[in-house]
């Protein structure tokens, strides 16, 4: 009997010490991050061919944006997700990459299938100033055939695709290389 009382006695103290915890860890929240990089206006109506009638709400903005080209500039259109780990090693690359040619060469980023509020944290973290779309249910990779992250597009001015890249190690020099290659525009 005493042996019973005391199995019930540590049953009932593991649960309310489990169920305890800080009372304010429950009741606060980060705030939401302030990064809000707008999407750019399709003024052209050229889509990307292989994206065509792909509406999705800016992350930062929450305006619909079609995925096309803007200002007769090509696309490099960059897939990516707060919990992809070779996402966040590139990150730093497209952004020096979007420095480095962003007057030439439109980027915009995709979030994937992700928690809003993370991929705010992820873009405000690295810095970016190129903006992105969200796309919660994977759109956009699903149209390419993918399942993977992160993979990034190279789009001429017409619209066509000319080439991706999936690698997990990109570096900034691999994307001038690739905008070379693709569009003939260097640094």
């Amino acid at each position: 009997m005493r042996f019973k009382f005391l199995v019930t006695a540590m049953v009932a103290a593991l649960t309310l010490t489990a169920c305890g915890g800080d009372a304010d860890a429950a009741t606060q929240t980060d705030p939401v991050p302030e990064w809000a990089v707008p999407c750019p206006v399709n003024s052209e109506s050229v889509e990307a061919e292989d994206f065509t009638d792909i509406n999705l709400p800016c992350l930062g903005t929450g305006n619909d944006y079609t995925v096309g080209l803007t200002g007769g500039k090509p696309l490099v259109l960059t897939l990516w997700a707060s919990w992809c780990a070779p996402c966040a090693a590139e990150a730093p690359a497209v952004q020096e990459f979007h420095e480095l040619l962003g007057d030439r060469v439109s980027v915009v980023g995709v979030n994937n299938q992700d928690d809003h509020d993370k991929a705010l944290y992820f873009a405000e973290e690295f810095g970016w100033t190129f903006p992105s779309v969200y796309d919660e249910r994977g759109e956009v990779l699903r149209s390419q055939g993918l399942v993977t992250l992160p993979v990034i597009f190279f789009i001429d001015a017409e619209g066509a695709t000319q080439g991706t890249l999936m690698d997990s190690d990109l570096t900034t020099d691999d994307l001038l290389a690739a905008a070379d290659e693709h569009f003939g525009i260097t640094p």
